[in-house]
């Protein structure tokens, strides 16, 4: 099972800082929009482990005030270079598709998450309750990436690795039409 690193990151004042990558100029991060490749994966692999490659992923959330008070969103999927890694033998197509669709999924609930958010009229006040959905989204979205690693067994399973390639780029025609 993949090690899944989410964390909420939290903009008051711009959205700019969130297209950098990071709020700290760390390059490090990369905010999903390119197809991974195996220099993206920057971490020296656990010999120990028994997985061929971990992927660090998380939605990055960030928001701030408009004129009127209400609050303005902004999430993306985004990997943990320095946290990732592909064990020398596995470094082949299918495993690095198989990571891109880890990366997918991140990305696909960080737009779910920005849609549902954008639909509600949230102001400062607020937080408990974004907190709250931000929440629900990081369990929805964790109960999907290990059942794409269960029914994939890490994608070996070349037939439902298949079925799931499909239905994340259908998923990704749906939040970004």
């Amino acid at each position: 099972m993949e090690r899944l690193i989410i964390a909420l990151f939290l903009l008051v004042a711009s959205n700019a800082l969130l297209a950098q990558g990071s709020s700290s100029g760390d390059h490090s991060y990369l905010e999903w929009g390119t197809p991974l490749v195996f220099k993206d994966f920057k971490s020296k692999p656990d010999l120990a482990d028994t997985a061929a490659a971990r992927i660090s992923v998380r939605i990055q959330l960030g928001y701030y005030p408009g004129r009127d008070g209400v609050l303005k969103f902004k999430s993306v999927g985004m990997m943990e270079k320095n946290e990732s890694w592909i064990k020398e033998q596995y470094k082949n197509e299918e495993i690095l598709k198989h990571e891109q669709g880890h990366f997918d999924i991140a990305h696909i609930f960080a737009k779910k998450l920005e849609k549902n958010l954008k639909e509600k009229r949230f102001t400062a006040k607020d937080i408990n309750n974004i907190n709250a959905v931000y929440d629900n989204f990081l369990a929805m979205m964790n109960e999907v990436q290990v059942r794409y690693d269960e029914e994939t067994r890490g994608g070996l399973n070349r037939g439902a690795q298949l079925r799931w390639r499909r239905f994340i780029e259908g998923e990704l025609e749906l939040v970004h039409p």
